[in-house]
């Protein structure tokens, strides 16, 4: 199957929204998926997962505001509410085509997708939430206060380097500022091209991709979840920090089952295979009557 990728912008009123449309053909009656990407990236790491996906429906990935490509947020101290509606808000402005979708949220992207869920129910008919967890404890609050990289923009490029580090230590340590055994993933580190091309992602976010990181970590989901009235499949890898609580925040949502990846890395880490199997567990389930896709 082929599948076409392209890429556009979209107005909102804060600026312009980057997107990636992925499409295999399918000529079905099916919503489109979206899906969010977690921080501080872009839609580029959810290309993969994608290509994998637009064999079943057709796909539409966003960048959050302030990471990727897409325009900074409108206030420094937005929390997820405000990403969710200019998500939906960036979709509403493409057509009918997205009047509707079925929305994968990663991580940041899995609480965007929720609060959608909740503020949007119209927009939203079944949701998948990967890497959510009980937020805030005292590690991630200290972490906090450690992710605005704008800090260390200067003439020598201090930023480049420490947003560097601060990412390959994302594989490495979750949170990734406590460099103890305790705190080790168990992941290796990608290959060098796939560091430096997901590298080029954070660097476009350093004046602004903490925004939407900063609300993320500081969400409150046992107050926000059990809000969701759509089928929900709440999912993680065994080797993501995040799989700890799945249990926890599946049994916040009424109905929601909780699955794990087939393979046990992160969306973004995870190898073809494993992809192609996560793909086959998130279409099946999308597929599903409501009815029959709850607890």
């Amino acid at each position: 199957m082929t599948v076409t990728i392209r890429r556009g912008f979209t107005d909102i009123s804060e600026g312009q929204v980057h997107y990636r449309t992925i499409s295999g053909g399918v000529a079905d009656n099916k919503p489109p998926i979206l899906l969010l990407h977690s921080s501080p990236l872009s839609s580029l790491l959810m290309v993969k997962f994608a290509t994998h996906l637009a064999e079943k429906r057709d796909v539409i990935a966003l960048d959050t505001l302030g990471q990727g490509d897409s325009c900074p947020p409108a206030r420094p101290d937005a929390m997820m509410d405000y990403f969710a509606d200019a998500t939906v808000r960036a979709l509403m402005s493409l057509g009918n085509k997205y009047k509707q979708v079925d929305v994968f949220g990663t991580h940041t992207g899995a609480r965007i997708a929720a609060d959608m869920a909740i503020d949007h129910p119209e927009c939203v008919r079944k949701v998948i939430l990967d890497g959510m967890r009980r937020m805030p404890s005292g590690l991630y609050e200290e972490y906090a206060e450690k992710i605005d990289m704008s800090r260390h923009i200067d003439p020598d490029g201090t930023q480049f380097f420490k947003a560097w580090n601060k990412w390959r230590d994302e594989y490495l340590f979750k949170p990734p500022h406590r460099w103890t055994q305790e705190q080790a993933t168990g992941s290796p580190l990608p290959s060098a091209r796939d560091m430096h091309e997901s590298a080029v992602e954070v660097f476009k976010g350093i004046p602004y991709a903490h925004v939407a990181y900063r609300a993320a970590i500081f969400y409150r989901p046992q107050e926000r979840l059990p809000l969701i009235k759509q089928p929900t499949m709440v999912t993680c890898g065994v080797r993501d920090g995040s799989f700890v609580d799945l249990e926890y925040s599946a049994n916040l949502i009424p109905g929601a089952i909780a699955r794990l990846h087939p393979e046990g890395d992160r969306v973004e880490h995870s190898t073809e295979s494993g992809l192609a199997e996560l793909t086959t567990m998130v279409s099946d389930w999308l597929d599903q009557p409501s009815d029959k896709a709850r607890a």
